[in-house]
């Protein structure tokens, strides 16, 4: 997994979100002591002084660094950070996968929706603490043995604003708070939040109109 950010200009750093986000939702999977998941809602934090001054990054030290877990008072960050800029990958919810072919609610058995929710999810999972054997927290490569992996290919990764970010953090020139940096699969099950945002960002993003909307949600949702 490739989780290195193209820092050299704005659109460059963004595209390099979509392509991690990509392959995130398509190709891995969260294996959890045997227990699987697949991430379903993430937002991206990453500061670059000057092609994306995001100040929302917490700059924890373990931000400054790659491919660590970040576990913190709002959930728990995949870590992006790279030559001295700060960054994270939000977890915000996960669906845990059937073990056997169901194919049903696209091989999804539960939603687990919100950060800490999802922290509480994960931990759930983990051995008793005397039992003296370790613990698996990985993500797995399945792109190569899809079939027995049970993770649908969506059929679209939504962008859409952050949620729960405070204005007055922002730059007066930045206003990070608005930018599209959260990324949305199979934003129909319940535990998914800003719906209608999420639709209407849908309507742009993909050119549909209110009625493929509407058959994809299973409801109207946008007037």
């Amino acid at each position: 997994m490739n989780l290195e950010i193209n820092i050299f200009s704005k659109e460059k750093i963004q595209e390099s979100f979509c392509r991690i986000a990509k392959e995130l939702f398509e190709n891995y999977r969260l294996n959890i002591n045997g227990n699987y998941y697949r991430l379903i809602d993430i937002e991206f934090y990453f500061n670059h002084p000057v092609f994306n001054n995001d100040k929302y990054p917490h700059c924890h030290e373990l931000q400054f660094k790659k491919e660590q877990w970040y576990f913190h008072g709002s959930g728990i960050d995949i870590t992006i950070g790279q030559l001295g800029m700060p960054g994270g990958i939000l977890i915000r919810d996960i669906a845990r996968l059937y073990d056997a072919p169901m194919l049903k609610n696209d091989f999804m058995k539960e939603a687990i929706g919100g950060p800490n929710l999802v922290k509480t999810e994960i931990f759930s999972n983990f051995k008793e603490v005397f039992s003296g054997y370790s613990n698996i927290m990985r993500f797995e490569d399945i792109h190569s043995d899809r079939s027995n992996s049970y993770i649908k290919i969506p059929d679209y990764i939504i962008k859409t604003h952050r949620l729960g970010l405070n204005p007055n953090s922002d730059n007066k020139e930045d206003k990070f708070h608005r930018e599209k940096l959260r990324y949305v699969i199979f934003p129909y099950l319940k535990n998914i939040r800003n719906k209608i945002q999420i639709a209407t960002d849908m309507k742009t993003q993909f050119n549909l109109s209110n009625e493929e909307i509407k058959k994809y949600f299973g409801y109207k949702i946008l007037s």
